[in-house]
């Protein structure tokens, strides 16, 4: 996947030499023409952004002319809304003759009286309408528009070792030069000045710049000394200037920077994604790029949505494709499984008849076998009994088993006859298999010969026993 390419930017330093324009890349694209207030200076640029950006293109701007307004106060916390009333007012009081387009922001400030510093930007309405037009007129949006002075704060934030009460100079020789006291989040006067192109000459009226606004400053805050003058935008200062500076100034020459642009640029991109951030575009310009850019965001949203449900209509088809394919698979292997189950029913319908008549004869032998053991165990008698009837039974059932009844006499002639059947029950009752019922029915007497009418045979036992048999 190609890396996301970064949308289309371009960045107008409008200043007192004309307005400068830079691509996204920071790369000078060219200068601005100037032409006469009105339809001839907004056909011009028009046709000039034109030719510097595709159409779509988001366009800021940085103001650093002489007929912008910057004013900083200290005062307590402010609301969004107290925060617009009072920049509308401020900047009217600096030109009531002329209308303003003007901006604020609050600044938290731990030095300052009430703790806070609002930044007022004003602008002649006029003016900026014209720029307005040009960029509409090139196919291009308004994007964002700041002070120089506001951009250069934020820049310099991250630098290290600045005291709260600075010197800035800038310096471009053949065009202009700017002088900037900042102190802490504001800024307490800021001074522009041409710069002639020969050295001499310039090392001259830099110098008396400096003399000057140090000299205005210190008379309205007494007490205030400067250690440094920091340099933006340029190496060094020539040896006899830097020398003169420090002897006579007693300021120390820092370079915070040798190129103005990037750290412009970076302060403001540090205002523009603060989200109460200065920006002198119009209030009208403003809401109508954040309603298109909620548009964008309900339209993008909708989008999304659309394409969740047409993934899910999707997934809900691949699953049901799913699904009704387990359910054919399913269903073949039940009709593979009930012809399988057919067929071997249909086996052990066949062979049902012959596994019949081998369980009917395997049985038929164990109940031969059991019966038989168990007449043996039942006919095996001890001495002096001797067996009447002999009943025996098969029981319905899987198991093979048997019901038995046993009844006869025991003859012991002078001898107690119970013995011997005592003796009998003990044996069957340690046969492995063998129940015995309690024995129910046992008669003790003597037997007469009917004939002779005389004693046969004394104490002569008649017992019956039941059992079962497995």
């Amino acid at each position: 996947m190609s890396p996301r390419r970064p949308k289309p930017l371009l960045t107008i330093l409008v200043d007192d030499q004309g307005a400068w324009v830079r691509d996204q890349d920071g790369q000078l694209v060219g200068r601005l023409q100037d032409a006469p207030a009105g339809e001839a200076r907004r056909a011009a640029w028009g046709d000039a952004l034109r030719e510097a950006a595709p159409p779509g293109t988001q366009v800021q701007l940085l103001f650093g002319h002489s007929t912008l307004v910057v004013q900083c106060q200290e005062v307590p916390y402010l609301n969004a809304k107290e925060v617009r009333d009072v920049a509308a007012r401020l900047s009217s009081v600096s030109n009531p003759a002329i209308p303003h387009q003007a901006a604020g922001v609050l600044d938290t400030d731990p030095g300052a009286e009430g703790g806070h510093v609002i930044w007022v930007a004003g602008l002649p309405s006029a003016e900026l309408q014209e720029w307005v037009e040009a960029i509409k007129r090139a196919g291009l949006t308004f994007g964002y528009a700041v002070p120089t002075q506001r951009a250069m704060l934020r820049g310099m934030e991250d630098s290290p070792d600045m005291p709260d009460d600075r010197l800035v100079l800038t310096l471009e020789r053949g065009y202009q030069g700017h002088l900037y006291v900042f102190h802490g989040r504001s800024v307490a006067l800021a001074r522009a000045f041409a710069v002639p192109e020969d050295s001499e000459e310039a090392d001259e009226v830099v110098y008396a710049e400096i003399s000057r606004l140090l000299q205005f400053y210190k008379q309205k805050n007494r007490g205030i000394t400067f250690s440094h003058i920091y340099l933006l935008g340029l190496r060094h200062l020539s040896p006899a200037l830097q020398n003169r500076i420090q002897g006579t100034l007693r300021l120390s020459v820092a370079v915070v920077t040798t190129d103005l642009w990037p750290l412009l640029l970076k302060g403001l991109t540090l205002e523009r994604n603060r989200r109460d951030g200065l920006n002198m575009v119009p209030l009208e310009i403003q809401e109508a790029f954040q309603r298109k850019l909620l548009r964008g965001t309900v339209w993008l949203a909708a989008g999304l949505m659309l394409l969740l449900f047409i993934a899910a209509g999707a997934m809900l088809y691949l699953q049901q494709l799913s699904l009704k394919f387990e359910a054919d698979r399913a269903e073949n292997a039940l009709a593979l499984r009930e012809a399988k189950s057919t067929e071997d029913g249909r086996i052990v319908l066949q062979r049902f008849p012959l596994l019949q008549t081998k369980l009917a004869e395997q049985r038929q032998v164990e109940a031969t076998k059991a019966i038989a053991h168990l007449a043996k165990l039942l006919l095996e008698t001890p001495e002096g009994m001797r067996l009447e009837k002999v009943e025996i039974n098969q029981v319905p059932g899987d198991a093979v088993s048997h019901q038995f009844k046993v009844s006869g006499l025991a003859l012991t002639e002078k001898a107690f006859s119970v013995g011997p059947l005592a003796q009998y029950a003990e044996k069957l009752s340690h046969e492995k298999g063998v129940k015995l019922a309690p024995i129910s029915e046992v008669e003790v007497s003597d037997r007469i010969d009917t004939g002779a009418g005389e004693i046969d045979q004394r104490a002569v036992t008649r017992f019956t026993l039941e059992g079962t048999a497995q």
